[in-house]
């Protein structure tokens, strides 16, 4: 699935930026998709946060449509507002220092994406990290996020 090339600048520490979001197509609202994990990895030295973030919206950049799939994503977002947290975690910049995230598989139906049903607006998964405050700021970062899809 669509992962960072470029890593990305989280230009003032502690301030969470938007990694890579993920949503519906406006035209497959009522396709089934789950997200199922995430990576993380540092360039820069440091240590970092990420969380997984439900509902909120990403500002800036481009929402692409990912080969057949019924999801978009977009991998240039400049701001992140809102949201609630489903997981977080921490990770370094050491050889030890990628971060990777299995969801709770038995939880997996209760956190799919989905529409705003009074709207017809889909609903964002967005992975969010931060830089520590002490690290300044300007550090890079890549990640990803996994899902499975059910289409007809």
């Amino acid at each position: 699935f669509p992962v960072t090339i470029s890593p990305n600048n989280l230009a003032v520490a502690g301030t969470l930026y938007p990694i890579i979001s993920i949503r519906l197509k406006s035209n497959r609202l009522d396709g089934i998709t789950i997200p199922t994990g995430l990576s993380c990895l540092a360039k820069d030295s440091g240590n970092y946060v990420w969380k997984l973030i439900e509902g909120g919206v990403t500002t800036g950049g481009t929402w692409s449509s990912y080969d057949d799939s019924i999801v978009e994503y977009n991998l240039t977002g400049t701001s992140f507002t809102g949201g609630t947290t489903i997981t977080t975690g921490f990770f370094s910049n050491t050889n030890q220092g990628s971060s990777t995230s299995t969801l709770d598989r038995d939880k997996l139906f209760t956190r799919q994406l989905k529409r705003n049903s009074f709207t017809n607006t889909p609903v964002e998964f967005t992975l969010c990290i931060a830089s520590e405050v002490v690290g300044g700021g300007g550090n890079k970062v890549w990640g990803t996020l996994d899902w499975e899809e059910i289409t007809r």
